[in-house]
């Protein structure tokens, strides 16, 4: 039985703050991927153990819980659960800051992403009862805005808090490493998004199927479109096979291609500077662009190696960066 109650205004405030959201979350979900190769190097982590950080941690417990979400989304308070799902995130990406190895690491990258995918259709499901009908289609593009900005926003954001941090650490936060205090301010700031939710209430539902609050009966209307959802969830896990790999792969490919880092690179504890290797990507060379420092006419900028030449010892750098040492 589906019931309409009546015509309805768009709150576009509520829908602006519900996009912000999810630009939140989207930034708690990616920004570990500009940083996952300092992370692997002052954890000492393989790339296995990365793959596990952001492909199982990541995946996994979403699927497990995507089926219960949705009975609580369609029966319960879809505020309190929002509100719950953000601190979820938010706990993940303090525990990040925090992590000792890859299990701490793993636990913590699992609440980030469970909690910022998770709050993905708690929120169209308010977005859809906050807005008029012929209003949701641009509705749900400010949404589709705020999520990816979000997860473009988390490449800015750790590109230029990691080498700022790496010159100018925190001085409270004592020795903590650049990409750790990262996450930590990142986690502090989901904090205060969740204050803003507090000012959001519950809207009341307009459009109801089934009026049950039993599973069986929902398993049964999504085997009745069988037909549908199989393909679409084929399509999907397919995108979001790409799209993930794209996130997480993209920062330490890119790394050898450009000779650089986020930040500066340079020789600490006996390592060749990754400025003077020539990276291979399968049967191709990189070819790279001479550095300023390689001509003789131009000042070093500050913080790469003094010399580069062959039949020269390589000095390190008169102002190190600890943000990537030790990468080659």
């Amino acid at each position: 039985m589906s019931r309409r109650i009546g015509t309805r205004a768009t709150v576009w405030s509520a829908v602006l703050l519900l996009a912000a959201v999810l630009f939140a979350g989207g930034m708690i979900r990616t920004v570990f991927s500009p940083l996952q190769e300092a992370a692997k190097l002052d954890l000492k982590l393989s790339d296995f153990a990365i793959s596990l950080v952001q492909g199982l941690a990541t995946g996994a417990p979403i699927a497990l819980v995507s089926i219960p979400l949705a009975w609580v989304i369609d029966h319960g308070n879809r505020v309190r659960l929002l509100v719950a799902l953000l601190a979820i995130s938010v706990i993940g990406a303090l525990w990040t800051a925090f992590a000792t190895g890859l299990l701490s690491l793993f636990l913590a990258r699992m609440l980030s992403a469970l909690g910022a995918s998770c709050a993905i259709p708690v929120i169209i499901s308010l977005v859809a009862d906050l807005c008029a009908p012929e209003k949701r289609g641009a509705a749900i593009v400010v949404l589709g805005l705020g999520a990816y900005a979000g997860a473009a926003a988390a490449f800015v954001l750790a590109g230029l808090l990691l080498p700022a941090l790496a010159r100018h650490p925190i001085a409270a936060l004592g020795a903590m490493a650049p990409w750790r205090e990262t996450h930590l301010l990142l986690g502090l700031a989901g904090t205060l998004m969740l204050f803003l939710l507090f000012l959001l209430r519950e809207p009341q539902r307009h459009e109801v199927e089934l009026q049950t609050t039993s599973l069986g009966p929902t398993m049964r209307a999504l085997w009745g479109k069988r037909a549908f959802l199989f393909p679409l969830f084929a399509g999907q896990i397919g995108v979001s096979m790409a799209d993930a790999a794209a996130g997480v792969w993209a920062t330490p490919v890119l790394i050898p291609q450009l000779s650089s880092a986020a930040g500066r690179v340079c020789r600490v504890g006996g390592r060749d500077p990754v400025c003077r290797r020539r990276p291979r990507l399968g049967p191709w060379r990189v070819r790279r662009r001479p550095w300023p420092q390689d001509r003789p006419s131009r000042r070093p900028p500050v913080g790469r190696c003094s010399r580069h030449r062959p039949g020269h010892s390589h000095r390190p750098c008169s102002r190190s960066c600890p943000a990537l040492a030790g990468f080659s």
